[in-house]
């Protein structure tokens, strides 16, 4: 728990900010995640927002949502600079 949200927001940006160097430097790609939780409102409405605020979830170049449809595990592109807004890809395990 951080008690002030402001030091929480910069240290998210600074960690960001050395993932993206050390991506860019070394020519990898770097995966991170932002879970999704629930805020209960003040009249009792629940709403899904990113676990790790709204700033970090703008700070990545690529978003990925992860779900099953039907037995399968599917991956929505919904953010990219460079492939189209939707693109469906089904995920498997190689054994």
């Amino acid at each position: 728990d951080f008690p002030d949200m402001a030091q929480r927001t910069r240290i998210l940006n600074e960690l960001t900010l050395l993932l993206t160097k050390a991506a860019h430097a070394h020519q990898l790609a770097v995966v991170t995640t932002n879970q999704v939780t629930t805020r209960v409102g003040p009249g009792g409405e629940a709403t899904l927002v990113p676990a790790l605020g709204e700033s970090f979830a703008h700070s990545c170049t690529a978003r990925c949502i992860l779900h099953w449809q039907g037995g399968e595990r599917v991956a929505h592109l919904i953010k990219s600079p460079r492939l189209p807004e939707v693109v469906p890809i089904s995920i498997f395990t190689l054994l």
